[in-house]
């Protein structure tokens, strides 16, 4: 008979054990940690890409910022190294001394900063109007040197040098028929003349303006460059924001997930096994399982109790258990109770 009933209730036990496990009942803190574990892979790998992104296009708007700054030093170089020339010119003209002439020429000839500006400009930007604008700039300066060369030209005569002592292109330089008659003191006058009067300050004027003009494009080809890159980034930024937003609440989800389908049922869990309850079916799928089995084996037992006791209870004889060495009895049947009163 109890083979029987172990048989039993061990089949019954397997099909209750089988049935849980289809997930018919309560939620899978498995599968829920795997979703939840998965979304917050994608979120971590999208926030990886988005900080790389970030830095990528921070990157690139310091090197636009420090590239624009370099283009308005290249072409305020343009600027410096006319006004450097015009500088020495006039210097010479007033004064006469060599050493403003060779200036000059140290600058036409050697340091060369307006022609590295516009080298360095086509470098950066290649055929841009910025570009176009500071060729202009330098044609007009250019230009300018020409009557820059004749009124030096008319300088050296003045002053009476030795004219084979200076550059091949000032000895190069014509004289108009009456420049050339003139007396030393009219060439002097006239060479002043030349680098200070009206048309000379329109040419340096025109210069600037195309320079100008050159800095202008520049700050729009920067602005809208800056522009375009600043809305990538905050583009970026945004959608950084969405994933910490999405990335915080999933740790949330996690934890309460954790606290309702896994701490608070085996908190209730262990309470019951320390009164000897049968425990409530609660919490996750897997623990739901637990519990079913748990109460299967507790009914299975108390079942078991009381199969036993009812028979020795109902045993037509006395039976008793009795600790060996103290004597004291430990448990009886209901026979032996009645006799020993």
């Amino acid at each position: 008979m109890k083979e029987r009933l172990n048989s039993e209730n061990r089949q019954r036990l397997k099909e209750e054990m089988a049935g849980s496990a289809k997930g018919g009942r309560g939620i899978s803190a498995r599968n829920t940690s795997l979703l939840m574990a998965s979304i917050a892979l994608i979120v971590s790998l999208l926030l990886i890409q988005t900080i790389y992104l970030v830095q990528s296009d921070y990157s690139q708007l310091r090197a636009e910022t420090t590239q624009y700054l370099q283009w308005q030093r290249d072409a305020s170089d343009l600027q410096e190294g006319s006004d450097y020339l015009t500088e020495q010119v006039r210097c010479f003209a007033e004064t006469g001394e060599r050493e403003y002439l060779d200036g000059y020429f140290e600058e036409a000839e050697v340091t060369r900063k307006r022609d590295n500006a516009v080298m360095r400009i086509h470098e950066y930007m290649g055929e841009a109007p910025a570009y176009h604008a500071l060729v202009s700039a330098m044609s007009e300066s250019v230009a300018l040197m020409d009557r820059e060369y004749y009124a030096m030209r008319l300088k050296i005569e003045a002053c009476g040098y030795d004219l084979s002592q200076f550059p091949r292109v000032l000895q190069d330089v014509a004289l108009s028929a009456g420049d050339d008659k003139l007396p030393a003191a009219e060439k002097d006058a006239l060479a002043r003349s030349m680098v200070f009067d009206q048309a000379y300050h329109e040419k340096k004027v025109a210069i600037s303006g195309k320079v100008q003009e050159c800095l202008t494009e520049l700050a729009n080809t920067f602005e809208a460059r800056g522009i375009a890159t600043a809305d990538q980034l905050y583009g970026i930024l945004s959608f950084q924001r969405v994933l910490i937003i999405v990335s915080v609440v999933i740790t949330i989800l996690m934890v309460l997930a954790s606290i309702l389908l896994i701490v608070r049922p085996l908190g209730r869990v262990i309470r019951h096994v320390q009164e000897n309850k049968p425990l409530p079916i609660q919490g996750a799928q897997e623990i739901r399982f637990l519990a079913d089995v748990y109460n299967q084996m507790y009914d299975t037992n108390r079942e078991q109790r009381e199969s036993i006791t009812s028979l020795l209870d109902n045993m037509p004889v006395m039976s008793f258990y009795k600790d060996v060495k103290t004597g004291v009895y430990k448990a009886c049947n209901q026979a032996f109770a009645d006799y020993a009163h």
